[in-house]
């Protein structure tokens, strides 16, 4: 059996169905947090993440020293023999980090009374890398939305699609991700339309990329094919980004994480 925490920051949870409905088919309640602190608080309540040293065969009987980081699970979420393992099949979604990083900016801001120096710049880059980071190591499937920005290249005139985060976060956040795939609406030929993931990456679709290297160039956005994906390579979770405009399926799509 599939649950999904899902993290609304825009109130796009209409897509889905009413706050009751979610709640039965995601087996999570909606999370309305507010800020950026809220968000990271729900999840430490869940999970929580530590440093331990351990020894690493290198070559022959040479041992080498290694920081990591290990996971532990609370006993209401946990296997019952293994408390570093969500009991379910576990998804945590944050919709979208477009706006979550809006709401740390006004944090910073007073709201949006006072420009941010290159200080407080560098807090949210830092932040939000070190919160993605610890997503990527999560023991959850992670997926995460964001709005689309374009950018035009003066030299070349090629117009790449960025996520729409604000600050340099931008330019490498997709580096925490398995999959970067991009939203795209088209008509068939009876006319129907189809809703769409870009895998591959180009010009225009700058941040794109699959590290399974088994999906098509396009694909429809059913998160089955992610977790198959994901299963073929052996891998316990997937992590997702999800870059795309709004009403091109970010949100609606979030129903096939539920495995039946």
């Amino acid at each position: 059996m599939s649950k999904v925490l899902y993290f609304d920051f825009e109130n796009s949870f209409k897509s889905l169905g009413s706050e009751k409905t979610i709640k039965e088919h995601f087996g999570y309640p909606i999370m309305r947090s507010n800020s950026w602190e809220e968000a990271k608080n729900v999840l430490g309540s869940i999970t929580k993440r530590s440093e331990v040293q351990v020894k690493v065969p290198l070559v022959g009987n040479i041992m080498v020293s290694e920081t990591r980081y290990e996971w532990t699970v609370r006993p209401e979420f946990a296997k019952d023999d293994d408390k570093s393992k969500f009991a379910e099949d576990t998804t945590f979604v944050f919709d979208t980090v477009s706006e979550l990083v809006k709401k740390y900016t006004r944090e910073l801001s007073n709201g949006g009374k006072r420009k941010l120096g290159f200080g407080e710049w560098a807090e949210i880059k830092s932040g939000l890398d070190i919160f993605t980071e610890e997503l990527n190591g999560c023991p959850a499937n992670i997926v995460v939305n964001s709005h689309v920005k374009p950018q035009k290249d003066d030299d070349t005139g090629v117009i790449s699609l960025y996520p729409a985060i604000e600050g340099s976060s931008r330019d490498d956040i997709a580096k925490w991700f398995d999959f970067v795939l991009y939203t795209v609406v088209r008509r068939d030929d009876s006319g129907e339309y189809q809703y769409m993931w870009v895998t591959q990456r180009d010009d225009k679709y700058c941040h794109a990329k699959d590290r399974s290297t088994l999906l098509q160039a396009m694909i429809p956005q059913d998160y089955n094919l992610i977790r198959e994906a994901a299963k073929e390579r052996g891998w316990d979770n997937f992590k997702v980004m999800i870059i795309g405009d709004p009403g091109t399926g970010k949100t609606f799509s979030l129903k096939t994480l539920i495995k039946e």
